[in-house]
């Protein structure tokens, strides 16, 4: 498996290129680093990203990206 989307027929246009093309819409500033307790005691850390500027009506999409 590779790391890389280069030549994958998975991708119509690979997210590299795809960002790129985009016109960036807000500014994204430094993540808030937190940690949030669970019921049972533990402990998560969140990197939470929030745009700066006007809301658009409707509000921003939530992306949740979890790592092991």
């Amino acid at each position: 498996m590779s790391d890389t989307a280069d030549g994958s027929p998975a991708w119509k246009c690979d997210p590299g290129r795809y960002l790129l093309s985009r016109p960036e819409t807000h500014r994204v500033p430094a993540p808030h680093s937190r940690y949030l307790e669970m019921p049972d005691g533990i402990r998560l850390a969140a990197d939470i990203y929030v745009p700066e500027g006007d809301r658009p009506k409707g509000g921003f999409p939530a992306l949740l990206h979890l790592t092991p």
